[in-house]
């Protein structure tokens, strides 16, 4: 799978798992539960794309679309080339299996997909830089301020007009702006942050963002898994014994309208409606847990449409054909869909075609073919000879 795709189908998973969080599970007050949702979502986003079919899966595609059925490959013998399925036309451009270098009557033409590829990196590049300027901020932050060790952290103050903040076991926070009781109900705040190790989960969504930095569900994710740790750490402090009014008075009071440290834990005014309202909603039954059961044919259906295909060793002796020889011939005008096809459908006989280089003559024809071709495992050049009608070659079949 190339690098395109993957990030496609990552991206359209974390849409379908989000989309499910937000009409499922947004209102009820599982908030650990939700956290660990939320955290799955990324996870499952990322590994999905790289993970086999189970054969399971395999096997219930095949029986709907008939997948393995060789209805368009077949022994194609010389002679037979202006009928055979190996003879696509039209343009080969670089397949993803290798590093294909490719020449054409225009070499100087950039490409769509080099510029879709080159707004992406530079987008990488800004939000992995983005990053580490914040982890660098909180770091200058903390070197900067008095440090002592409190009870489960290190308290870092200083008198910098800062809003405060805890990263993995720091708080930051200028003490001279606040009373000495919202300075204590700051502390414990921060202290169930970092007890609850909320840290891991900002970075991760972090890191994800910068990956999928393109996808706008993907910044929408961050923003969810944010929330739901204030509300995990607004029902801590009340299941301890806060006075909900005055806690809520207090968040009132020391709330800011943004932060601009994404990876650490601060007092966001955005979020504080949000937090208000489901500090007073009712808390979730039991009963309601049936909820997260309904996820799992979501995950299921995920995994049928987005695992990499694979055929277990089973299937493949099942449906290869017989073959002693296979003969395969490739027009002057050759297209990238036709041809990534034949790809995929050399490899039910056990081939592996990787294409190396392609050459265009004047006339935008292809001059030079070379291939690496894997077969039983064993890799080989593939010897291409050019005939009137394209390129031909024979694959060998051993006894």
């Amino acid at each position: 799978m190339d690098v395109q795709m993957y990030l496609l189908h990552s991206g359209l998973i974390l849409s379908f798992l989000s989309i499910s969080y937000w009409l499922l599970l947004r209102r009820e007050t599982f908030f650990k539960a939700n956290r660990w949702f939320l955290l799955g979502n990324i996870l499952l986003a990322l590994a999905i794309p790289l993970l086999p079919k189970p054969a399971y899966v395999i096997q219930l595609k095949a029986d709907l679309v008939e997948f393995f059925q060789p209805k368009v490959i077949e022994e194609v013998p010389v002679g037979r080339a202006e009928n055979s399925p190996f003879i696509p036309s039209g343009e080969i451009i670089d397949l993803g299996a290798t590093e294909m270098e490719a020449s054409t009557s225009n070499p100087s033409t950039i490409s769509f997909e080099t510029l879709l590829n080159g707004a992406y990196l530079i987008g990488f590049c800004i939000m992995l830089f983005r990053f580490l300027v914040q982890i660098f901020s909180v770091y200058r932050q903390i070197k900067r301020s008095k440090v002592t060790k409190g009870a489960g952290y290190y308290l870092a103050t200083n008198n910098k007009n800062i809003t405060p903040f805890s990263f993995w076991k720091y708080i930051v926070i200028n003490p001279n702006k606040y009373d000495e009781t919202s300075f204590i109900q700051i502390l414990e705040h921060e202290r169930i942050h970092i007890i609850q190790r909320h840290t891991i989960d900002l970075v991760i969504a972090e890191l994800f963002l910068i990956i999928q930095w393109f996808n706008p569900l993907a910044w929408w994710q961050r923003h969810l898994m944010e929330q739901n740790l204030e509300f995990l750490v607004d029902q801590t402090l009340l299941d301890n014994g806060e006075n909900k009014q005055a806690y809520q008075y207090h968040l009132v009071q020391v709330a800011v309208p943004n932060s601009p440290l994404s990876i650490s834990s601060n007092y966001n005014a955005s979020q504080l409606k949000n937090r208000i309202k489901m500090m007073n909603l009712q808390r979730s039954s039991l009963a309601a847990s049936w909820k997260y059961a309904l996820l799992l044919p979501v995950v299921f259906l995920l995994l049928v449409a987005f695992t990499t295909q694979t055929m277990p060793d089973s299937l493949q002796k099942e449906h290869v054909p017989e073959l002693d020889a296979l003969y395969i011939i490739i027009t002057e005008h050759a297209k990238i869909a036709e041809i990534k096809e034949t790809q995929e459908k050399l490899l039910v006989y056990g081939v592996n075609l990787i294409f190396e280089e392609v050459q265009y003559n004047d006339e935008n024809k292809i001059e030079v073919l070379k291939t690496i071709m894997q077969v039983d495992k064993t890799f080989g050049s593939a010897n291409w000879t050019k005939e009137k009608q394209g390129f031909k070659s024979v694959i060998l079949y051993k006894d």
